[in-house]
């Protein structure tokens, strides 16, 4: 029999697969053309990044002169 999760549990578990904020670091920048570039990111924390599957987008907030920009 399968045992149900608890909702401490389940609501841990989602907070570690999906955290609210994650601080990461460009690590390599690469031109695909004129008007595109691929950012290589890493876990500035050193910890394990948060999962994302192909075709999920991620919010990025970059400060701009003293503003935080944000972009999907």
């Amino acid at each position: 029999m399968v045992e149900r999760m608890n909702m401490t549990n389940a609501r841990r578990l989602a907070g570690l697969l999906h955290p609210s904020r994650q601080l990461m670091e460009i690590v390599g920048v690469a031109s695909l053309n004129d008007t595109t570039k691929m950012f290589t990111l890493k876990s500035a924390e050193g910890r394990e990044l948060a999962y994302f599957e192909a075709g999920c987008y991620i919010p990025v907030f970059v400060e701009i002169d003293g503003n935080v920009v944000e972009r999907p």
